[in-house]
């Protein structure tokens, strides 16, 4: 599972991939850690995708996959 999770120091933002063997950090300004979510899906819960709505039942019961 590929986790994405935003990282912000006093001068610069970064956008940080992980996996079981693998952290890469790239700066990244807000727009474009955005764009990286949406494109992974990380925006909320979606059917067959897993990630941190499906994993910690955030946002139970909104989302684009309940959405008719």
């Amino acid at each position: 599972m590929l986790v994405i999770r935003r990282k912000i120091s006093r001068n610069q933002s970064y956008t940080v991939f992980m996996m079981a063997d693998y952290y890469r950090e790239w700066p990244t300004s807000d727009y474009e850690h955005q764009e990286i979510l949406r494109i992974f899906k990380q925006d909320g819960p979606y059917q067959d995708v897993i990630n941190d709505f499906s994993e910690y039942k955030l946002s139970e019961g909104s989302g684009p996959s309940n959405q008719d």
